[in-house]
């Protein structure tokens, strides 16, 4: 038996990397965000393809009497596959040093109970194409000011949601939270919104943060900001949490038990962050030219994210709404044995508001262009808030009804800064209808300054 040549071993070598760098590197996005999912599987099965092909001639050359590696073209065809990995590879590590350095950290975090949270006291920016927002999160991992007192102030409103809540897009000063604040206090009503708000939170991961930190502020009013994308993060939420012997909800980890050293590096790379993002700058320009609409399946909440969003009917409907108002109805409880006066709302969507809102990104999850969606979810969930005694808040009209445009960013879909300062005035208004806060009678006069114009 001949022995393996050296060309032979790193052939196998080069192959076996190759492949492992698709397998464990190149992450299909979870979402279904049709463009970034046939984008990294081209990367990731071309990847796997070439590795496997290495590695199989390299095989086929090592069972054979005489090395393959021997003739001339069949050598400096390998040697230029492997130059040009080994040149793509180090570009790439070069190119993330460059971003490590010149890149903002993410202040986003794994957490052992509610799946994931912010670093406390951490300082970065979160951009895009279509922003650029100073991120500042406080001592209790908030986005959101420090936290005094109680006793600092006449009223406490706690701000429960996900990423609308917590701001995408638009700096701390202008969420609906901070902008709700500024109207209330403007009002002569001395009042304290905390924004709880966290990206993609829903109310598994909200129940949990009101029990073990939210009621610790002593709220007076909790106010619970629903998205129809809960009904999806709830269903997964739950497969992954933990319950106690009486079936009660006590964490949904995101700490996973054996963190190996390929997912801290991957969990660490900026270059997925920074290759998204231009991928998206490059759909938005395609999109705005050629009003292209990508398909996908759609119907069921375990596969759709925003099944619940379109006038189509929904795979177990009725099991996937039941399980989020089981959590909601745990916070509204939860509200009632502490004295907090409980409230709910759920965002309106640019695909219900407008044929001209969010334009450039419905595409990328199946809404086709002009189209609006009924008010079908909005009702549901006032069907349930009626039914259980939980004052609701309508959102929807007001947006539709409003003058100012955009209210949403055209490619992203979150609420920009004119929809923030809408959903603010909104939650206002509602608060003073239902006589949850008494405005001192000279109040009632002065010129809003926060009134849209």
């Amino acid at each position: 038996m001949r022995k393996i040549t050296i060309s032979e071993m790193i052939s196998v070598l080069l192959g076996v990397f190759i492949i492992a760098v698709g397998l464990r590197f190149i992450s299909i996005p979870e979402s279904y965000n049709q463009s970034m999912v046939i984008f990294f599987s081209i990367i990731k099965y071309t990847a796997i393809t070439m590795g496997t092909l290495v590695l199989l001639f390299a095989v086929i050359s090592i069972g054979s009497a005489a090395s393959l590696f021997k003739h001339h073209k069949i050598r400096k065809y390998l040697q230029n596959i492997a130059i040009l990995v080994i040149t793509t590879f180090l570009c790439a590590v070069i190119f993330e040093i460059i971003l490590q350095v010149t890149f903002p950290e993410s202040c986003k975090q794994d957490d052992a109970v509610y799946e994931h949270s912010y670093t406390p006291n951490c300082h970065s920016r979160f951009t895009t194409f279509e922003w650029d927002t100073k991120v500042k999160i406080n001592a209790e991992g908030f986005r959101d000011d420090e936290i005094l007192p109680k006793e600092r102030f006449d009223l406490r409103i706690l701000m429960l949601g996900d990423s609308m809540t917590w701001g995408y897009g638009v700096e701390k000063e202008e969420t609906f939270s901070e902008v709700l604040q500024q109207k209330l206090n403007a009002k002569g009503v001395n009042a304290d919104v905390i924004n709880a708000g966290a990206t993609s939170y829903s109310p598994t991961l909200e129940y949990l943060l009101l029990k073990y930190k939210g009621l610790s502020y002593q709220p007076d009013i909790v106010i619970l900001n629903l998205d129809v994308s809960d009904i999806q993060d709830d269903y997964f939420r739950e497969q992954a949490a933990e319950f106690d012997q009486e079936g009660n909800i006590i964490r949904v980890s995101g700490i996973k038990e054996q963190i190996t050293l390929l997912y801290k590096i991957r969990n660490k790379m900026q270059l997925n962050r920074f290759i998204f993002d231009k991928v998206n700058l490059i759909d938005s320009r395609f999109v705005k030219k050629e009003g292209k609409q990508n398909t996908m399946p759609q119907g069921d909440p375990k596969t759709d994210r925003y099944a619940i969003l379109r006038d189509l009917p929904v795979q177990d409907e009725e099991e996937h709404w039941d399980r989020t108002f089981h959590y909601i109805t745990l916070i509204s409880e939860l509200c009632k044995k502490n004295d907090i006066t409980f409230i709910l709302t759920l965002y309106p969507y640019g695909v219900q508001v407008s044929p001209d809102e969010w334009s450039l990104g419905r595409h990328l999850f199946g809404f086709s262009p002009g189209a609006v969606q009924s008010d079908a979810p909005q009702q549901k969930v006032k069907k349930y808030a009626e039914e259980n005694g939980i004052i609701y808040v309508e959102m929807l009209e007001p947006f539709q009804e409003s003058s100012v445009f955009p209210l949403y960013f055209p490619y992203d879909g979150h609420i920009n800064r004119e929809g923030h300062k809408l959903a603010a005035d909104v939650l206002f208004s509602s608060l003073v209808e239902e006589e949850m806060i008494k405005l001192p009678a000279a109040a009632a006069y002065p010129p809003d300054p926060f009134q849209q114009k």
